[in-house]
């Protein structure tokens, strides 16, 4: 493997110790060692000539390393860096107690990290790292898969099942904010908020518990008791990232009887989260919120743990349907069943293909309001047809409804909040033994009393329909996209007003849409106008997609795309105008825009007013041709992204 180095003297010595100018794009966990009680780690730098060097390090029999957090910190930020003071010896690397990673600026882009299409992949014969892109449809048992190419690999995989079968999982959702109780996290340094939950099951066996959050998370699982002010004391598990997404991912054999504490806290300090957990294995597991109490002497302080016996927990043995939204000012508004005041709410369209017992479940960081209505609901007398409602049974004030639902029978979900005036983003979690349907429905104020969810027009969704169903996860669903319409020449803008700056930016390598924008006419996308961040500016090998979004069973579908030139990408301004070609993004009224950036530092900036939803990919050309349903994630700070669009209408 070809390797070029950038040092003073740009030469290598065997004896000496060199540093490399490179990217970091990937770290593994760190791992005891096959001989003795201590441990070690790797990871891999992508170097100038775009091959890859991996460089080891070596600790003791304390699973813990500074690097180590501040490696992660590198590939988090995407940026290039200078690793100082590195051991070479016949082609391979070592770290040393003076072993550095210092933020560099860099005049090249690592090629690993972009995703490619296996028609590029058939033609690179080399050794080098790549990123590829895949969609999962459908999830069985264990299958052993080999990828072969070239004399260079020959790699065994075996790709499981997310939960193994007959497995019962247990859920739990709660929420870290400034009234948390806070410590200093093992391996890290500062204050952290964090959330003690007991874990009691009845039957011994291996069990993995996992966290779902839109931030980095970390979790500690104690036997018996955990101390605060002795982090290490009853330790028997740790992780951070093995759950993927940043979230961690926890396997150990639980013993029946015994009592275990899980600790979910964040990578960083002083960050606050609603956050879900999922616990899985051949029995329910038992999660209750612990109370951290904290009395204070003129001496010393200690801290007790108090159960809580609020229903935070949720068995589930379904297949589980997301759902994200929010509620703003521009939400329809009713009052609510029982009450006084003036409720913002949204009304969901639930779609049924296989009759049985499902659970509806909300989550959000405020107290939250639950109606199920069957066939039509009339906002004018919330007591028509409703057939279900619940306030606080999902635990952490969200509600939690379980009812029987009729395959072909249309039902209306009201997600709203137990107080009135009250706007909030929100997630809905489903569970059932078949994938519902969950659609936003439209309701305007003032534009009549009943909406029956059963015409076409009451919703976010064209009449334009795709030739064949789509097949996935075992349903066939029949998806729509915007297709080509006559214009008469207008051009419409949607510039949102009173968006101001918020200082910050998105990371790269994401999707994102403002969920307050989404177009109110028939037309095609003309332009597109995007802010960026000054030290977070286009480079030359930036790749910019523009997207037309739906809503879609309870997520949401890239129906078109356009690749923007690089002709047309500036390396130095701000504020840069995209001009899209005529009828590649066709949009109706619901239609979001949005903006994927294909790189490791290009970051659009952040505004207030709105809330961006973002996924983890830039390129979403797989789904396009899939059209399958892609489960974007709000932020939960708030901010949307500095984009707005013209259509010719």
């Amino acid at each position: 493997m070809k390797r070029t180095i950038t040092d003073k003297n740009n030469t290598l010595s065997s004896s000496a110790l060199v540093s490399l100018d490179a990217y970091i794009v990937h770290i593994n966990k760190i791992t005891k060692n096959n001989t003795n009680d201590d441990h070690h780690y790797s990871f891999i730098l992508c170097i100038e000539d775009q091959s890859t060097v991996r460089v080891v390090k070596y600790l003791s029999k304390v699973p813990y390393c500074s690097l180590y957090n501040r490696l992660k910190e590198s590939v988090r930020s995407g940026r290039g860096a200078s690793i100082t003071s590195l051991r070479e010896q016949n082609d391979q690397y070592t770290c040393t107690m003076s072993t550095k990673v210092i933020d560099k600026d860099l005049n090249f882009r690592p090629e690993c990290i972009r995703v490619k299409n296996i028609n590029i992949l058939k033609n690179e014969i080399n050794n080098r790292l790549c990123t590829v892109e895949a969609q999962i449809c459908s999830i069985s048992d264990e299958i052993a898969v080999v990828f072969e190419e070239n004399e260079f690999k020959h790699v065994q995989k075996t790709i499981t099942s997310t939960y193994p079968p007959n497995a019962i999982i247990t859920s739990y959702s709660s929420l870290l904010n400034n009234a948390s109780s806070t410590f200093t996290r093992s391996g890290g340094s500062g204050t952290y908020f964090y959330e003690a939950i007991k874990v009691i099951v009845n039957a011994t066996g291996n069990y993995t518990v996992q966290s779902n959050c839109s931030i980095d998370s970390y979790g500690y699982l104690y036997v018996n008791s955990f101390n605060p002010s002795n982090v290490a004391l009853n330790l028997v598990a740790s992780n951070d990232d093995s759950g993927g997404n940043n979230q961690f991912l926890i396997a150990y054999t639980l013993q029946a009887g015994t009592t275990y504490i899980l600790i979910f806290t964040t990578y960083l300090p002083n960050v606050t989260t609603p956050f879900s957990i999922m616990a899985w294995g051949s029995a329910r597991v038992s999660l209750t919120r612990l109370n951290m109490v904290s009395s204070t002497t003129s001496t010393t302080t200690t801290t007790s743990m108090i159960t809580i016996s609020g229903p935070n927990v949720i068995n589930i043995t379904g297949i589980v349907t997301n759902y994200s939204s929010l509620l703003n000012t521009t939400s329809p508004t009713f009052t609510r069943n029982g009450t006084l005041g003036i409720f913002y709410f949204e009304a969901i369209k639930v779609i049924v293909n296989a009759t049985g017992n499902y659970t509806v479940q909300s989550n959000c960081s405020i107290d939250s309001y639950g109606y199920l209505y069957l066939n039509n609901f009339n906002s004018t007398n919330v007591a028509l047809n409703l057939v279900a409602s619940n306030d606080d049974s999902g635990g952490n004030n969200q509600f939690l409804i379980t009812y029987t639902l009729q395959a072909g029978t249309t039902y209306i979900l009201i997600f709203t909040t137990y107080l009135p005036n009250v706007t909030t983003p929100f997630s809905i979690m489903a569970r059932g033994p078949a994938r519902l349907g969950l659609q936003y429905i439209n309701m305007r104020n003032g534009s009549g009393s009943i909406t029956t969810v059963t015409s076409t027009s009451t919703t976010k969704y064209s009449t334009f329909t795709t030739t064949t169903p789509v097949i996935c996860n075992g349903s066939s669903i029949r998806l729509t996209c915007p297709v080509q319409v006559v214009t008469n020449g207008i051009i419409f803008t949607l510039n949102p007003p009173n968006r101001n700056l918020s200082g910050g930016y998105v990371i790269p390598n994401n999707t994102f849409f403002n969920l307050n924008d989404s177009s109110t006419v028939n037309g095609y996308v003309r332009t597109v106008s995007v802010r960026y961040v000054q030290s977070r500016l286009p480079t030359a090998s930036t790749r910019i997609w523009i997207y037309g979004i739906i809503p879609i069973l309870g997520g949401y579908m890239a129906c078109s795309q356009y690749l923007v030139p690089f002709s047309q990408i500036s390396t130095t301004q701000l504020k840069q105008t995209y001009n899209i070609t005529a009828n590649v993004i066709n949009v109706f009224p619901g239609t979001y825009i949005a903006v994927g950036i294909q790189d490791g530092l290009t970051s659009i900036a952040t505004t207030s007013g709105t809330i961006a939803f973002s996924v983890g990919s830039a390129n979403l050309t797989s789904n396009i041709i899939a059209r399958t349903p892609l489960y974007f994630r709000p932020d939960n700070s708030g901010f949307g992204v500095n984009v707005s669009y013209t259509i010719m209408k």
